[in-house]
């Protein structure tokens, strides 16, 4: 039951207040006197209190000042005559909610009530999410600590191994080994402690492709065509099914035994290549957890300062259609107001789950929805771009982590639509069906004239793995980190990506997502 203060110097005044709220089933306290007033305070929790101007004790404002100097949460209401404007304009910059002329009546007491009752627990709301965001900015902050203690233990590691004597050296002469240390015949498959060397060339661990690149750079040394020493980085696989090594080499060319030959070492680098992607994951992980802390305090944000206004003008223009039920314009702002509503409802909704890292089960169609009405707030989609959205009605709800979702989806919609601003006619195509055991996400734009370069933005998404080229892409930054994040994000539910150029001149983009996940 929530309860009200009252204080004013008249005991009419404080017996209407007093019958009216406990008729409305409220708790109301009155007192004639700020001492009074500050005595109540002290003891009890209230939703509001409205105070006259004129106390017999202390002027109202400047009780009302110091209430607020002392973050005072209860919502202040000034009780006033007709003929004080200037009094209430003071008020109302001292941050008072609102103010009640004298006589009023009680269905504006009784609106005013309401009005006070949503405002209080919007901000009850709005301190309980400050406290979550709270929270998670510390789970953020130990977790970002934690990993960076996790890479710099990677890093010493890694020192130490180099220390270590892991570098392989080798002699080459007619495009065969002749020469192998201990590390280069472990490379090579063959045992450490075998005295012969392997009579074989790079084209026997290296791919067909490869091992072309690497003899042409050896073969220019051994003519003399270039200075050495040469680098390169090669991939071998001693033997099918063996561990495949990264190795960098160093190679130059003299004369052993009196005829010409390449001498060179080479450096494992496999383990510093899986650092590298493991950090630069990490980091993605810790972008996307860093974004949805900020989305979650802009929208709350944003529903906080929204709902209240809108209350009022909803309630105000509700009470100008009882006095006046054909005004056509009343419908209109109370149209809407209620569209505002919809959308500061979609915002929190969008707040929460994005700041929720739970799996829980999830409406894939809710939440597609929910984006694309969000992406309204982007003009060019919502003026220049035909939609044309199809959802199954039948889709089956999935165990799944709301934002690894709304973070993908909406990161290749914002591609798919970016690639469209300069071009002709522009259609998006959204749609969802479920194929035997897999839930199919369909996003597609077309346009006559549509980039015929924008295809290779895509092909990152496909494939098992992310590949060191990718993590080190040049252009690593827009659409390409949108989708490398896409594929991250949707690996745990072990989805797929389908992306082809459709016949209407644009990118369809088909997302398989496996209904039941091991």
């Amino acid at each position: 039951m929530e309860r009200f203060l009252i204080v004013d110097d008249d005991k009419d005044t404080l017996d209407t207040f007093r019958l009216f709220l406990e008729s409305e089933h409220y708790r109301p306290d009155t007192c004639m006197t700020t001492r009074e007033a500050e005595t109540l305070l002290a003891k009890h929790e209230y939703c509001a209190v409205f105070i006259d101007i004129y106390l017999p004790d202390r002027n109202g404002l400047d009780f009302i000042k110091e209430l607020q100097d002392k973050s005072f949460q209860p919502a202040i209401v000034v009780i006033t005559g007709s003929s004080e404007l200037a009094l209430v304009k003071q008020a109302l910059r001292l941050g008072v909610f609102d103010y009640l002329n004298k006589p009023f009546r009680l269905e504006s007491l009784r609106l005013l009530v309401k009005n006070v009752i949503i405002h209080q627990n919007l901000a009850r709301r709005q301190r309980l999410m400050d406290n979550k965001e709270e929270e998670q900015r510390r789970s953020i902050e130990n977790l970002f600590n934690q990993k960076v203690r996790e890479l710099e233990e990677s890093e010493k590691k890694y020192q130490k191994l180099v220390e270590q004597p892991i570098v392989g050296v080798f002699i080459l002469q007619d495009q065969k080994f002749v020469y192998c240390n201990r590390k280069m015949k472990e490379f090579l498959g063959y045992e450490p402690d075998n005295p012969d060397c392997p009579k074989i060339g790079f084209s026997a661990i290296t791919s067909s492709d490869e091992a072309a690149g690497i003899q042409s750079k050896l073969d220019q040394l051994t003519a003399g065509g270039k200075e050495g020493p040469v680098y390169f980085r090669s991939h071998f696989a001693a033997r099918e099914g063996a561990r495949e090594h990264i190795v960098e080499i160093w190679a130059n060319a003299f004369q052993y035994q009196g005829k010409a030959a390449i001498q060179g070492i080479t450096v494992d680098i496999s383990s510093r290549i899986a650092m590298e992607k493991r950090q630069y994951q990490l980091e993605l992980q810790l972008i996307n957890e860093h974004k949805l802390a900020a989305i979650g305090e802009l929208a709350s944000g944003i529903a906080h300062n929204l709902n209240t206004p809108i209350a009022v003008i909803q309630g105000n223009a509700e009470l100008l259609q009882l006095k006046y039920p054909y005004e056509e314009i009343i419908d209109k702002i109370l149209l809407q107001t209620s569209k505002l509503s919809e959308l500061i409802e979609i915002i929190v909704h969008k707040a929460i789950n994005e700041n929720n890292p739970e799996t829980e089960p999830l409406n894939i169609n809710q939440l597609i929805e929910n984006e694309l009405k969000f992406l309204n707030a982007h003009l060019f989609f919502k003026h220049k771009v035909n939609k044309i959205i199809k959802l199954d009605p039948k889709l089956p709800i999935i165990p799944a982590t709301y934002s690894d979702f709304s973070q993908s989806i909406i990161g290749i919609l914002r591609n798919l639509i970016d690639d469209m601003e300069n071009t002709g006619e522009k259609t998006l195509k959204v749609s969802t069906r479920l194929n035997d055991s897999f839930i199919q996400i369909e996003l597609e734009n077309s346009c006559p004239d549509y980039p015929p370069d924008s295809l290779g933005n895509y092909e990152i998404l496909s494939g098992d793995t992310l590949r060191y080229r990718e993590l080190n892409h040049p252009d690593l930054n827009g659409k390409i980190l949108h989708n490398i994040m896409a594929r991250i994000l949707l690996a745990r539910y072990k989805a797929s990506f389908n992306i082809v150029r459709n016949e209407e001149k644009g990118i369809r983009i088909r997302i398989d997502v496996p209904v039941k996940q091991n």
